[in-house]
């Protein structure tokens, strides 16, 4: 349980440091780019190692056929669903969904977390009151003038009508319905707590008192730090994660830090190179299109560890 808690404490740590030291060394609108660019790049190394690692555990349960079938269909499919939202001009309404996409995955991700450190499941009404405090904290930074961005990270005012202005004009509506998750989901993760105390439960809910008090001061939560903070918390506490399993075994903890440089090395390489090619893609793959379908893959391909997809798919 110990380790479990150092994780998330240094998880959540780490992005909010980050993002103070950016802030300080480079000015707005910049700083938000430079920002987007790095939990972009820490991104994918989390997406190509996990997946990585989910096929070689594969190949040692058996059935690697089977499964390798099924990932490409769900990779396939996510990559046609962005495909078919940028033809269609939609691409922001994708986006827009793979939100409570990606909170849903980050759920059971915390169960599976806390279940190898502890035998145990975590409280689902802990993680449920989480989950929906990520996302009404995600619907107040939506007011905020840094979620105009470009599909190649610059920062444009009122670049993105359908989704921006959409948000402008309810503005005063959104920031009830957030205020009003951001208490309920409190409210739960408390309750929570006292119902079953633990370590864990206590951690989150200072977590949650601070998010209270963050959107009580920032009104609205800045769009990009939040961005940074929930993605940049989840990518570190798994790979924070596997580097306390693998420290034990040294050839394995190099070739683990080894497989994260050479992923950033790729992605810079294959960026630099698309950016040479073409303009509709300055930045290559760190352009929202590539990192959106990446992410998309991600999610849908990791349920293939859970057994509810594996029987829907006959896995």
């Amino acid at each position: 349980m110990q380790g479990y808690i150092i994780n998330k404490i240094i998880s959540l740590l780490l992005p909010i440091v980050a993002i103070a030291i950016v802030v300080a060394l480079v000015p707005v609108p910049q700083s938000w780019t430079v920002l987007l660019v790095g939990v972009s790049m820490l991104g994918y190394t989390h997406y190509l190692i996990g997946a990585y690692y989910q096929h070689q555990a594969w190949r040692r349960r058996g059935q690697y056929n089977r499964f390798l079938a099924r990932f490409i269909l769900l990779s396939a499919l996510s990559i046609g669903l962005v495909v078919l939202a940028i033809t269609s001009d939609l691409l922001w309404l994708v986006a827009f969904l793979t939100i409570p996409y990606f909170v849903w995955h980050g759920y059971e991700n915390e169960h599976t977390l806390f279940t190898r450190a502890s035998g145990q499941r975590l409280s689902s009404w802990l993680l449920g009151g989480l989950s929906v405090m990520a996302i009404g904290a995600t619907l107040d930074a939506f007011r905020h003038t840094s979620a105009n961005f470009s599909h190649s990270l610059i920062y444009v005012q009122g670049l993105i009508p359908k989704f921006t202005e959409t948000f402008a004009n309810l503005s005063h509506y959104l920031y009830g319905v957030s205020l009003g998750l951001m208490l309920l989901s409190s409210m739960t993760i408390w309750f929570a707590t006292i119902k079953h105390t633990s370590k864990a439960g206590v951690l989150w809910s200072l977590a949650a008192v601070s998010a209270l008090v963050w959107f009580y001061v920032a009104n609205p939560l800045p769009y990009i730090w939040l961005f940074v903070l929930l993605l940049g918390y989840h990518f570190l506490t798994w790979g924070i994660h596997y580097g306390v399993v693998f420290w034990p075994q040294p050839q394995k903890f190099y070739s683990y830090l080894m497989a994260h440089g050479l992923v950033v090395i790729g992605v810079v390489v294959v960026s630099v190179g698309l950016g040479l090619v073409t303009d509709q893609f300055p930045l290559g793959l760190l352009n929202s299109e590539f990192f959106l379908a990446a992410t998309l893959i991600h999610i849908s391909t990791s349920f293939l560890n859970d057994q509810w997809l594996q029987k829907l798919l006959r896995l």
